[in-house]
């Protein structure tokens, strides 16, 4: 049901604050059915104004090298920190 809302939405703000909620409404909007399991970071994914502190333990997890990445599992949470 997302990925049909965020096909027929379009986000817009002249607010500079509220810039990186578009980008990553943007982003998950691209991704979606895309076959890729992560978003590795940094990828242009926007954490900082998007994922509140408390939410971060929940949608980004480390790889076997210590990476940190979203598992696209978990973008479902990463919409839902944000709608």
């Amino acid at each position: 049901m997302v990925p049909e809302i965020l096909k027929t939405l379009e986000f817009y703000s002249n607010n500079d604050v509220h810039k990186p909620i578009i980008e990553a409404l943007e982003i998950i909007k691209q991704n979606f059915g895309s076959g890729f399991r992560y978003f590795s970071l940094p990828n242009n994914i926007p954490i900082e104004g998007v994922i509140r502190s408390k939410w971060r333990k929940f949608i980004i997890e480390k790889d076997e090298q210590g990476q940190e990445r979203i598992l696209i599992g978990t973008t479902m949470k990463y919409v839902c920190c944000k709608l």
